[in-house]
């Protein structure tokens, strides 16, 4: 008996010894497979891998014009950015160019390198760049490819509403739009000419002070985008530079000569690209001119609701047309403009001619607002007998292909007129009008064919906003006190009571 209990216990032994190897070999196989499948998952990962934005506000995606310009090019861009740590501009800088650095690792032939320096404590570092880059100021963003180099400003990169530095807030982030604009000029040689007509009153780009109506503040915007601003007259024997890119007429007040006329027509007929500003209250010559183009404008005013108070139009309708592709939801304000519509009778062309003039209306005013036929009234008031109740639209985009048998010889000729010159002036943008200085560079992007930038959009930050009476604050601090106190004192209440039953 003895000798069958200890083979017995010997036997329950092997057994249990069995059991734990069995199962330690188990957990060890286990293990095994569970960092194998870790590693097979990391590799899949790290070779098939895509990121997804599930922010609300999508802050930092880029567009698809960005992601399109980055994957189109070739070579290697550093970026060298100057900012303090502390700065709170300085998040949203890094997580932006995080975006174009992931965006850039898909494209094989470019490579973007980003490198940060804080003025504060890379003293020596930031004295030598400062000396190498020709830096006078601190936070900036410096952009370089094959020796060409950008700088943008923090300025330059948010818009803040009008105020002192205390009451100041940021309306609007223009990280995207500056940082594309300053890869494209540091990655292309030549950069388009905008001249400005001159001589008969129109608004000067070197009419300084913001209380003015001149274009120094849109000069240097434009400047920023990478073009290159000059003025022109055309009252020598010389007509529109071969180096025009662009031929801005801002708000002429006197009438153009014949011979202007016939210049800036010459420059049309050979592909030319022309943009527009008009004002319902000054003869300008240009008349017949834009008539042949497909283009009519009124000398009135294009107004809003007659049954609200009178002041500047504020438009949200808008066509469909690359200009106003992403101007969704942005709107701007134009002062007293003028009615631009098309001209259906275009002299020269049948309406199935396939060099006939596309016309396509970007902005109009509401279908409750109505047409003032005095472009002299100031404020407008509707007169049932003399103005006209209905929509009118106040800018529009024209466009003819080039002529066949020429298709080498004359490029496509692109033409936006605007019914008002006073909305991207310096007194306009000051204030900082909706998407005024947007719809204008999208305009001229349009016209000098820079498709990269033109559905580039600044971005508006988030506000959450929480308005409560008096009374209603009184009772949220009430609840937020003692209602936590008073669910934990009646939660222990019951369970002393279920504890005594």
């Amino acid at each position: 008996m003895v000798g069958e209990n200890r083979k017995g216990a010997h036997r329950g032994l092997w057994r249990t010894r069995g059991i734990r190897l069995v199962t330690g070999l188990n957990v060890w196989i286990s293990l095994a497979l569970a960092f194998c499948v870790l590693v097979m998952v990391n590799y899949l990962a790290l070779k098939y891998h895509r990121r997804c934005d599930f922010s609300l506000d999508s802050y930092y995606r880029l567009s698809p014009r960005t992601i399109n310009l980055l994957s189109s090019l070739e070579g290697e861009i550093k970026v060298l950015v100057f900012f303090r740590r502390g700065d709170s501009l300085c998040a949203d800088v890094r997580r932006l160019l995080r975006e174009y650095e992931y965006a850039a690792e898909r494209n094989g032939k470019l490579t973007l390198s980003v490198k940060f320096v804080d003025p504060g404590r890379d003293v020596k570092e930031t004295d030598r760049l400062a000396g190498e880059y020709s830096l006078t100021e601190s936070s900036v963003v410096v952009f370089e490819c094959e020796g060409r180099r950008k700088a943008v400003r923090a300025r330059d990169i948010i818009d803040r509403s009008p105020g002192d530095r205390t009451t100041r807030k940021v309306v609007a982030f223009r990280g995207e739009l500056v940082f594309s604009s300053a890869i494209l000029s540091v990655t292309h040689e030549t950069r388009p000419t905008i001249y400005f007509l001159t001589g008969h009153r129109e608004r000067a780009i070197d009419e300084y002070g913001n209380a003015s109506g001149g274009y120094s503040r849109l000069a240097g915007s434009l400047a920023h985008d990478n073009m290159i601003v000059r003025p022109l007259s055309l009252g020598g024997p010389e007509g529109v530079p071969e180096d025009c890119s662009a031929l801005v007429v801002a708000g002429p007040q006197r009438r153009l000569s014949e011979m202007e006329v016939a210049k800036i027509a010459k420059y049309l007929e050979n592909g030319g690209r022309m943009l527009l500003l008009l004002n319902g209250c000054y003869e300008t010559g240009l008349d017949p001119l834009v008539e042949r183009w497909g283009v009519k404008s009124g000398r009135d005013v294009v107004c809003g609701n007659p049954r609200e108070e009178p002041g500047p139009l504020f438009v949200l309708d808008y066509g469909l047309h690359p200009i106003t592709e992403n101007l969704r939801g942005l709107g701007i304000v134009l002062y007293q403009p003028c009615s631009v519509t098309r001209n259906d009778a275009a002299a020269g062309t049948s309406q199935d001619a396939p060099d006939r003039p596309r016309v396509t209306v970007l902005a109009a005013n509401g279908v409750d607002g109505y047409i003032n036929a005095d472009p002299n009234e100031f404020p407008p008031h509707f007169d049932e007998t003399v103005d006209r109740l209905g929509q009118a639209s106040v800018a529009v985009a024209v466009e003819r292909g080039a002529v066949k048998g020429f298709e080498e010889e004359i490029k496509p000729t692109k033409l936006v007129v605007v019914g008002d010159a006073q909305f991207v002036s310096n007194l306009a943008l000051t204030k900082g009008m909706g998407g005024n200085l947007d719809f204008f560079l999208c305009a001229l992007n349009w016209l000098v064919e820079r498709e990269a930038m033109m559905a580039i959009a600044p971005k508006s930050p988030d506000e959450l906003r929480l308005d409560m009476t008096g009374v209603q604050k009184r009772r949220a601090v009430l609840i937020l006190t003692f209602g936590p106190a008073g669910i934990a004192a009646a939660l222990g209440v019951l369970v002393w009571l279920s504890r005594r039953r």
